[in-house]
């Protein structure tokens, strides 16, 4: 059964508004290469919400595939706000930047991956190996 609740709602209010700045830096034309590297950065932190938001709604007990879903990316908030800063004092995003999203793209693959296994080997890599 599905639950908002204050903690879902108050959740859903910040990653609304978070999309919502994220859209309206990528229209600016000022600055355009930090305010990309920022709006993609609002967009991860949207992702940081989203599990635990839907995890208070139940979400998570009425699709119990919906576990290790790609979302929560926060290895990538330090290399965008690396990035963000260089590009807005430089102007132009730092040489070989992609190299530093590696670990986070790393941890995207792996998040994909087990969240496109089988519920039952999906249920037993949580308990075995993320013992949750």
């Amino acid at each position: 059964m599905l639950v908002f609740g204050w903690r879902t709602a108050l959740m859903a209010l910040a990653g609304a508004q978070l999309v919502l700045l994220a859209l309206a830096l990528l229209t600016a034309e000022r600055n355009r290469t930090a305010n990309r590297l920022l709006a993609a950065m609002l967009i991860i932190l949207v992702g940081l919400l989203t599990p635990y938001g839907i995890g208070f709604a139940g979400f998570y007990d009425l699709w119990p595939w919906l576990s290790f879903a790609p979302l929560a990316m926060p290895l990538a908030l330090g290399p965008l706000l690396w990035g963000y800063t260089r590009a807005l004092t430089a102007g132009a995003a730092p040489k070989h930047f992609a190299v530093h999203l590696a670990p986070a793209m790393a941890h995207f693959v792996y998040s994909a991956i087990c969240f496109s296994l089988p519920l039952a080997a999906k249920h037993s890599w949580a308990i075995e190996v993320h013992d949750i």
